[in-house]
């Protein structure tokens, strides 16, 4: 991610911030992700869902804590913001209403393409 080149923080991915949070052993790495100064959670809703809920209370209280700390969050998700709310909840979308914004990007998704755009300019091919 691009802001942790500028600022001090922490990378993790929604189904690594799920482990890290029910994992005995991952709960000193948790607390060190969960009080970094910016942390970036990557592909929310790839995380491992229950019916209990469960990481729906880890991502609430992450969310909540952060708040309360004023840290700063970034958090990627591929949906639109109605689904989001859906997904983690009123109170958290509050929060990220509150405090942030949440910006949806268009165009086309790149991954799983063979396609490589930038080999087609011909300096990038080492032509002259």
């Amino acid at each position: 991610c691009w802001a942790l080149t500028k600022h001090e923080g922490r990378y993790v991915s929604a189904p690594h911030l799920f482990k890290l949070a029910i994992e005995r052993e991952c709960r000193d790495e948790f607390a060190r992700v969960c009080q970094a100064p910016l942390l970036v959670v990557d592909e929310l809703s790839t995380e491992f869902t229950d019916d209990k809920g469960v990481f729906y209370g880890i991502h609430q209280r992450l969310i909540q804590e952060r708040y309360v700390g004023m840290l700063k969050t970034i958090e990627t998700y591929n949906g639109p913001a109605s689904a989001y709310r859906e997904l983690y909840g009123e109170r958290v979308a509050s929060r990220i209403n509150e405090s942030g914004v949440f910006v949806e990007l268009g165009g086309r998704d790149v991954r799983g393409t063979r396609e490589e755009p930038w080999l087609e300019r011909p300096e990038a091919r080492g032509d002259k």
